[in-house]
């Protein structure tokens, strides 16, 4: 079982990619966390070039995306994981004609729909444990001690491109490219009636979010 989750910056992917692989045991990549690993990891002057696009919101070179995402998923797949989940990519429809090139079959798509002034929101007040990936929001889910970590007790903080500006920017971009990644989608679906494609409402309660999605799930597996 391969899955793609697909929707604006701070629409839910990375919570609920989190369930879904704990819950199926799938290779986890985010294109995102590859990058910020690369650029926090190294010094060099690559990995600062990386850092600044990330900081900016613009988007990278999409034949450099697919060849990390490609090395990534050589190192790592092996026979323990029952699948791929990928949060966030592709991002247009370049990209997708290039993840073909790697023959993976996707069986599932989820395009996360969620009000932009809630992306806004969340974004603008989320707070990171950086070591551990942890995310916290000043509205949503707090932290037991404000700016600290539940977990470790070390300091939480900030992304730089969580910035309005920023998040506008990226949200234009997702806004240019989502209809025609969607109509290259159902394009496939009507060529293969093992891929399916679900739209869903990721602004709504996250315990209510979870059922839904494990109900997709479980219904593909059955």
């Amino acid at each position: 079982m391969n899955i793609i989750l697909i929707g604006p910056p701070g629409s839910g992917k990375g919570t609920q990619s989190k369930f879904i692989i704990n819950k199926y045991n799938l290779l986890y990549i985010s294109v995102g966390d590859l990058l910020r690993n690369i650029s926090l990891i190294n010094k060099d002057d690559f990995s600062l070039k990386i850092k600044n696009y990330i900081d900016s919101g613009k988007l990278l070179n999409d034949d450099f995306i697919l060849s990390i995402i490609n090395n990534y998923i050589t190192k790592n797949i092996n026979n323990k994981f029952n699948g791929i989940l990928l949060d966030g990519f592709p991002r247009n429809l370049n990209q997708a004609y290039l993840l073909d090139k790697l023959k993976i079959k996707f069986n599932i798509i989820i395009e996360f729909i969620i009000d932009y002034k809630l992306i806004i929101n969340r974004l603008s007040n989320r707070l990171i444990h950086e070591p551990s990936g942890r995310i916290y929001n000043n509205t949503f889910n707090p932290p037991l001690i404000p700016g600290f970590d539940d977990i470790t007790g070390e300091k939480l903080s900030n992304r730089i491109d969580d910035n309005i500006k920023t998040i506008k920017d990226r949200l234009n971009i997702y806004n240019d490219n989502i209809l025609d990644l969607r109509k290259y989608f159902f394009d496939k679906i009507n060529n293969d009636n093992d891929i399916n494609y679900y739209l869903i409402n990721s602004g709504i309660d996250n315990i209510i979010l979870k059922n839904i999605i494990y109900k997709i799930l479980f219904l593909y597996k059955k």
